[in-house]
């Protein structure tokens, strides 16, 4: 209710159950960013001297309400990879033993092996999450007996995801934060790509705990263009942009390293402008109506694809799940029918996310404020189909 469906511009007859990965832009806020563009182009000089910077910090004022912040505890960067890299380079050393989950994003565990190789950090350590997770109980029970491996002390960096991309889910950020500081990792930080516009977030909770720095994107369930998405750290964090710029100078002074991150030389800042127009859309929709659609629809699209799909299960429970469910298939890694999957469907004009890791295969769907009941049956059906296993076209949907 409320949602314009003229304003969700995908292709027609386009089921986009992958909307995690990239997020859409809404044509109400397309338009808007048009018109920044537009402005940009006609008068450079007048738009970079004069206009951008006041649009600018209108949208990092709305941001930082919208993810429970103060302004200048937070800047915008292009996307979370960016933050990541500021924060491993800027708070590890040579001696660094980094702390990571085995279900970590590859971007993060690549940058953590590459600064080990080039000596920038000591070594990189995977806690592993035996999948399907039981509870956040036996999260916190695996996060602890790994560190108890260990001298107090050892780990000084550890980053985690705050809902983990694939396979998607929440994992208990404060707690991990609480339990990270007993043991004395000296830097947290809290890859949030997932989280802003999929829960009701509110970052100063877990700098508040003890984390050093959350990052995350706007671009995936915020409604923003895509290239938009922010840093946050504890005043005095000794943290500075990958990029250095004509600016920079001015994060120099005590309270404001934020500015580094804000202008970071001549380049596309619309997207970053538009961050407030797409913010009031969101609350034009109703930020708790929003969150109950899509959350209410995950855990219905859950209990009905488990009872059609054949030795398939969900990788945590439902109270750990908010807008993306992802399911372990049966199916060896050089199986034909599970690498095909993306494309077979894709074929047939139905978006998902399959992928091959920590040896095993699994699918994901994302449950966007478009998606209907409709397209789970459809994109269930297909998988089905595609997996040669009996469809109930009987069984109906679970009311939410």
């Amino acid at each position: 209710e409320g949602l314009d469906r003229t304003d969700v511009m995908l292709a027609d007859g386009y089921v986009n159950l992958n909307h995690g990965s990239f997020g859409i832009v809404p044509r109400p806020i397309y338009e808007h960013h048009q018109k920044l563009v537009l402005k940009c182009e006609q008068r450079p000089d007048l738009w970079f001297r004069d206009q951008c910077k006041p649009k600018l910090h209108r949208s990092i004022d709305k941001l930082a309400e919208f993810v429970g912040l103060c302004s200048d505890s937070l800047s915008i960067i292009s996307n979370t990879t960016t933050g990541v890299n500021a924060a491993f380079r800027s708070l590890c050393t040579s001696q660094t033993n980094i702390l990571l989950f085995d279900t970590v994003y590859d971007m993060v565990s690549n940058l953590a092996n590459v600064m080990v190789a080039d000596k920038a950090a000591a070594s990189v350590s995977l806690c592993p999450l035996a999948l399907p997770i039981a509870s956040e109980v036996a999260v916190m029970d695996a996060f602890r007996a790994f560190l108890e491996k260990k001298p107090h002390g050892y780990y000084g960096m550890f980053l985690f995801s705050h809902i983990v991309s694939f396979p998607s889910i929440r994992l208990p950020a404060k707690e991990l934060v609480k339990v990270a500081k007993e043991f004395g990792i000296e830097h947290v930080v809290i890859d949030g790509a997932h989280a802003p516009g999929q829960i009701d977030l509110n970052v100063s909770e877990y700098l508040d705990e003890g984390a050093d720095v959350y990052i995350a994107n706007c671009h995936k369930w915020m409604f923003t263009p895509k290239g938009t998405a922010f840093i946050a750290f504890r005043p005095g964090t000794p943290i500075r942009p990958h990029l250095i710029s004509s600016e920079y100078h001015h994060a120099l002074e005590p309270g404001r390293e934020h500015v580094g991150f804000e202008y970071v030389g001549t380049q596309d800042y619309t997207g970053f402008c538009t961050i407030a127009r797409a913010i009031e859309y969101f609350e034009t929709l109703g930020k708790a109506n929003v969150l109950n659609y899509t959350h209410s629809l995950c855990k219905a699209a859950t209990i009905y694809m488990e009872k059609q799909f054949v030795d398939t299960h969900c990788v945590c429970p439902l109270d750990m799940l908010d807008n993306m469910v992802t399911f372990i298939l049966p199916h060896k890694e050089d199986d034909a029918q599970a690498r095909t999957l993306y494309s077979a469907l894709m074929a047939q004009d139905v978006c998902l996310h399959a992928k091959y890791r920590t040896g095993k295969w699994f699918v994901r769907f994302s449950m966007a404020i478009y998606v209907t009941p409709r397209d789970i049956v459809h994109a269930t059906r297909l998988v089905c189909e595609h997996f040669g296993w009996p469809f109930d076209a009987a069984l109906e949907f679970p009311a939410f």
